[in-house]
């Protein structure tokens, strides 16, 4: 296990350093905690994924990645990361329209497992979060630069119908056994 935790590191510097905007593709798979972790650097999938929308000429991917967890019976979490110079159309549909039910937060947050150039001042964002979705996003408004993060749990295993039972129907239903009174005219 700790031979694919440092290729997946090896392959990470190999594809995407510190220095470069682009945003470049590694798939990386391996087992943890009996669960498959798959991780992405598709920038445009990520964005798509993330807000709901493609992304448009003006918004520039700077960084991106998602990460998630599966077994035999799919998905169990995901989680992604972004920092995206971002259009004025993309700040009027998250912030503006407001499409994600965001609400503007003094609370300073910590994020767990982020990836290392997930990194921004607290006291230069705005911080706005959907606590329902898992949604948080920070806006630097000096640069336009909008940091954003969510996660998430997969799909919940399905429950078994229950057993239908093949007993005798009662003939006595909630109807009355007769016919309701005809009006007189």
């Amino acid at each position: 296990m700790a031979v694919l935790g440092i290729a997946g590191l090896a392959t990470w510097n190999a594809f995407v350093s510190e220095d470069t905007a682009q945003v470049r593709s590694y798939p990386v798979a391996e087992k943890v905690g009996g669960l498959r972790l798959e991780v992405t650097t598709e920038g445009e999938e990520i964005f798509s994924r993330a807000f709901w929308r493609r992304p448009n000429p003006e918004d520039n991917i700077l960084q991106a990645e998602r990460r998630q967890w599966s077994d035999e019976e799919g998905v169990r979490r995901w989680q992604w990361f972004l920092v995206v110079e971002a259009s004025p159309s993309l700040i009027g549909y998250l912030l503006d329209e407001n499409a994600f039910g965001l609400r503007s937060t003094d609370e300073v947050t910590t994020f767990a497992e982020v990836p290392q150039w997930f990194q921004y001042e607290p006291m230069e964002v705005s911080t706005f979060a959907s606590r329902q979705s898992g949604l948080y996003l920070m806006y630097r408004k000096a640069d336009n630069t909008l940091y954003a993060t969510g996660s998430g749990t997969g799909f919940t295993k399905a429950v078994a119908e229950p057993a239908r039972s093949a007993g005798k129907v009662s003939s006595q239903g909630r109807l009355p056994p007769t016919s309701p009174p005809k009006p007189k005219s």
